[in-house]
């Protein structure tokens, strides 16, 4: 099978020299992160920058939601800048 059964990674991970876990992310907010720093870097994690860490979602109209009637609804709880995770039931989506 010419070694194609097996991915490149499962082939790198015997060689434990060839292996090393990356602790710098720089894609998500320290809020966003801390979930995948529990369950699989053991709090080893750490974001790149103070900018990074604490970046939120930027709305130019946030304000605004009350004139499009969406003020009080799960879209604005969904789209909260100071809230980076929120977490949707999506159950009843057809």
């Amino acid at each position: 099978s010419l070694g194609m059964d097996e991915s490149l990674f499962k082939h790198l991970e015997q060689n434990l020299d060839a292996v090393v876990q990356l602790n710098v992310q720089y894609r998500m907010n320290s809020t966003i992160m801390s979930l995948s720093n529990k369950l699989i870097y053991e709090g080893k994690l750490v974001c790149g920058s103070e900018q990074i860490a604490t970046a939120t979602l930027q709305l130019p109209k946030w304000n605004e939601l009350h004139v499009l009637g969406l003020k009080d609804t799960w879209l604005q709880d969904a789209l909260e800048p100071y809230k980076p995770v929120c977490f949707l039931d999506t159950e009843k989506v057809s």
